[in-house]
């Protein structure tokens, strides 16, 4: 029998202020999402503040279809967790 496919914990929409809409990314933890936040934000900076909504992956359902949209929009209505950048460079991760 096959192993399953091996799914991400989250998936995380990264809004970059300035471009045209979000991008798609798949994490394994809030961790990892917020340090990716951070790196990519000092690598590109902005005038505006960035920042990555994080929607919890329930089946593979829930990332196939966040694939299918990931050239049009984003499929989900509400965000588990919202990572912005705070002071001196770190990350925020708030409920919201």
């Amino acid at each position: 029998m096959p192993a399953a496919p091996v799914l991400p914990r989250y998936l995380g929409y990264l809004t970059m202020p300035g471009y045209c809409r979000a991008e798609l990314y798949e994490y394994d933890s809030q961790r990892e999402a917020a340090r990716d936040l951070a790196r990519r934000a000092a690598a590109d900076p902005c005038g505006d503040d960035p920042y990555l909504d994080l929607y919890r992956v329930a089946d593979q359902e829930m990332v196939d279809s966040a694939r299918d949209f990931a050239d049009t929009g984003i499929p989900f209505d509400y965000p588990d967790f919202r990572i912005t950048l705070g002071p001196r460079g770190g990350t925020c991760i708030e409920r919201a």
